[in-house]
This record gives structure tokens, C-alpha cells and sequence, in this order.
């Protein structure tokens, strides 16, 4: 998604309204500007999957059906466009672009954290990804500590007005602790997933990486779904075991 990234324009909106929109801009930059930053990743654990070729497969190419079902949408396969940005003027390019190649490609699509929206409303239209791709899944995103700290009343009414179709809920602790603005207290947030599924109005995602034991305990918290990265857990034992809980 570097492309979205690469742009000229300049924001100085979400500096002068929040720090978390600056802080938005500045993830921006890094990913998009690769002469400038060096950015280390580890593997998606997509390079240990492998196809195996059928070399009499006895169909044609146009009976191959990748369709599948997900939060009462049919989508074109089962890939998701994640939860990114938002909050800046270069994070609303972004969000638009996804939601646009969304629609397009009739694939899910997540928007960066709505934490901004709570003390700026007026960055609302630049997560209001529904009005722009109505015909596919659109998941709203918080992190954990917000769900902790804010009224639930409050972030409901904001997810009916945003029209999505689910609520991811970030779970990670360690990018938190990298960012200097980034949350530092994370105690009472299992508990506040457990409050959060029982009076959302739409299924609740948890968005959890690195310890499968937690994705299990995210899925004891009444949690409808899990986003995570297999590369994170690493071990194929464990894989399965999160696998066989969420089905």
C-alpha cells in the first residue's frame, strides 16, 4: 500500500487539531518515504504456504470460486483490507483510496483508530469509509485502552454513526510502549472486552498478535472474531489451537 502513502500534499489540519493526528501523519512518512526510514519486519508466515499445482484439475478457470460470506456481506475472497490510518489529511487520502479499491474489488476494509473522533468530531467524514464503499464490510477500529476509559454509550452511538459493520479492537501493548504519546496503562482491559461484546451493537474483533493464549482468553471474553497475524505466533501446534477455538 506504499502508493497510497506517496503524496505531496502537506497536512497541517491534524497538526493543529490533535497530536494523535500528527502522530497519524508521522506512521505515514515512515512507511511511505523509504529513502528516509529504514522499516524492519518480521515474516507474514506467508512464505511457508505453498500450493500444490493439480496438473489434471478436470474444470474450467471460471468455475474457480473464491466468494465467501463475512458480517452479512458476500465478498470477492477472503481478503482484508486492514485497519490502517485515518486522522490526517494524508490518513483521509489513504482511507479513501482503500475504500475506493475496496468497493472496487468487493473486499472488507478497516480504518484507523476512531479514538480521534472522541475529542475531534469534526474529522468524523474522514472514517465515514461506509458512505464511500456501501456495498462491502467496513470495520471501525479502537484500542483496548480506549474501551477501558471511554463510556461505551457513547463509542455505540459513534459506530451506528459511522454505519459499520464491526468493531476491531487493537491489542498491543508493545507498539503502545515504542510510541512516546502511545498508552502506558493497560490493566482492567480484559474485563472491558467482556463489557464491550455483551452491549455492542455490531460483532466484536479482536485484533491480538504474538501470544495465542491471549487470542484464547479474547475469544473466553465473548469476542465474534480474531484478526492476527500467524507469523506472529510462529508455532503451527498453537495455530490450530486458535483455529479450532474461533470455529
Amino acid at each position: 500500500f506504499r502508493v497510497y502513502g506517496r503524496t505531496d500534499t502537506v497536512s497541517t489540519h491534524s497538526q493543529q487539531t490533535s497530536g494523535i493526528g500528527f502522530r497519524k501523519e508521522k506512521h505515514l512518512s515512515i512507511c511511505a518515504d523509504a529513502s528516509r526510514f529504514s522499516v524492519e519486519g518480521g515474516s507474514t508466515g506467508f512464505a511457508s504456504i505453498h500450493f500444490i499445482h493439480d496438473a489434471l484439475p478436470e474444470l474450467t478457470a471460471e468455475e474457480v470460486d473464491l466468494r465467501t460470506d463475512f458480517l452479512g456481506y458476500t465478498v470477492a475472497a477472503p481478503i482484508f483490507i486492514s485497519c490502517m490510518t485515518g486522522g490526517s489529511d494524508r490518513g483521509f487520502l489513504a482511507n479513501k483510496e482503500l475504500a475506493k479499491a475496496a468497493g472496487d474489488k468487493r473486499y472488507p476494509v478497516g480504518m484507523g483508530s476512531i479514538r480521534i473522533l472522541f475529542d475531534h468530531p469534526e474529522l468524523f467524514e474522514q472514517f465515514h469509509l461506509k458512505a464511500l464503499t456501501p456495498d462491502v464490510p467496513v470495520l471501525a477500529n479502537i484500542g483496548g485502552a480506549q474501551i477501558r476509559d471511554e463510556e461505551h454509550g457513547k463509542l455505540f452511538e459513534l459506530v451506528r454513526k459511522l454505519e459499520v459493520d464491526s468493531l476491531v479492537v487493537h491489542l498491543n501493548p508493545g507498539q503502545e510502549l515504542f510510541q512516546p504519546e502511545g498508552d502506558r496503562d493497560f490493566r482492567g482491559i480484559k474485563d472491558s472486552i467482556a463489557r464491550l461484546c455483551e452491549g455492542s451493537p455490531v460483532p466484536i474483533i479482536a485484533d491480538i498478535h504474538y501470544q495465542y493464549r491471549l487470542a484464547l482468553a479474547a475469544l473466553e471474553a465473548g469476542v465474534a472474531g480474531l484478526r492476527l497475524n500467524p507469523g506472529n505466533i510462529r508455532k503451527e501446534e498453537h495455530i490450530k489451537t486458535v483455529a479450532r477455538a474461533a470455529a
